[in-house]
């Protein structure tokens, strides 16, 4: 799931209660599909109207894939980052953040658990906690598969933090939503 994909995706997506949006991922030259599909499962996991993608933030280090700031303090309230994530870079995030909900999206459910389990044994533990989410195995190949430049995305069901039923392209997905606390 690495190339041969276009250089931006556009999901017209259609949420359960008719209310209909587009968003728009560009790929970068050396990211993956892997990525900007979990870039659009974030958003549609996490959405609202001030859920920002690709938005630099004031005085961080770092940019999150997806961000929801404070409208008084243009602090994040909400902070998403998908993929492969340094240690470091989590713990500066999590340290610099502190009223922050902060979500890291891996695939698959191993790779994430190990990552976890890997970053609980560093001896300098998070001060806010972090949650990492992942998908059914097999859920994002199927997702890869259906998706093109252009896409047509109705959202059956979603019960954040449980499970997506949606149709992309005319085919119908589902997965569970898997949550895992960083201690």
């Amino acid at each position: 799931m690495t190339t041969g994909s276009p250089s931006k995706l556009t999901f017209h997506i259609t949420f359960e209660n008719g209310r209909s949006i587009r968003q728009t991922f560009a790929k970068m030259p050396d990211e993956t599909l892997e990525h900007i599909l979990l870039k659009f499962l974030a958003f549609l996991l996490f959405y609202s109207e001030d859920l920002l993608v690709e938005q630099a933030v004031d005085r961080q280090t770092f940019q999150p894939d997806l961000v929801r700031l404070d409208p008084q303090s243009n602090q994040p309230v909400l902070w998403i980052d998908c993929g492969i994530i340094k240690q470091d870079k989590l713990l500066k995030i999590c340290q610099k953040n502190r009223r922050c909900a902060v979500y890291v999206m891996q695939y698959p459910l191993r790779r994430l658990e190990t990552y976890i389990a890997s970053f609980n044994k560093r001896e300098t533990p998070l001060l806010e906690p972090a949650c990492g989410v992942t998908f059914d195995d097999g859920f994002l190949e199927s997702l890869g598969e259906s998706v093109r430049g252009n896409n047509e995305v109705q959202i059956i069901q979603r019960e954040p933090q449980r499970f997506f039923s949606l149709i992309v392209n005319d085919q119908m997905l589902e997965t569970d939503i898997h949550l895992r606390r960083f201690s």
